[in-house]
């Protein structure tokens, strides 16, 4: 991870906004980082894992959803 996206996250959690720690991770896939829902969306659109238990385990079904259907 570089630096700039450690010190990001250190401030974040710092700062209390926890939930800001998504968007960090969001906006770094150039460096290899992925949410949990582009992860699941990952492996449910190459036939790895069902829908069902996808969505059993997403942060967010919609945003799960909409990934999957961009794909």
């Amino acid at each position: 991870v570089s630096q700039s996206r450690y010190s990001q996250v250190k401030s974040i959690i710092r700062e209390g906004k926890v939930f800001g720690i998504d968007n960090v991770i969001a906006t770094s896939a150039n460096i290899g980082m992925q949410t949990m829902d582009s992860a699941l969306a990952y492996l449910v659109t190459n036939g790895k894992v069902s829908l069902n238990n996808a969505m059993r385990y997403s942060t967010s079904v919609d945003n799960l959803q909409h990934l999957i259907t961009k794909k």
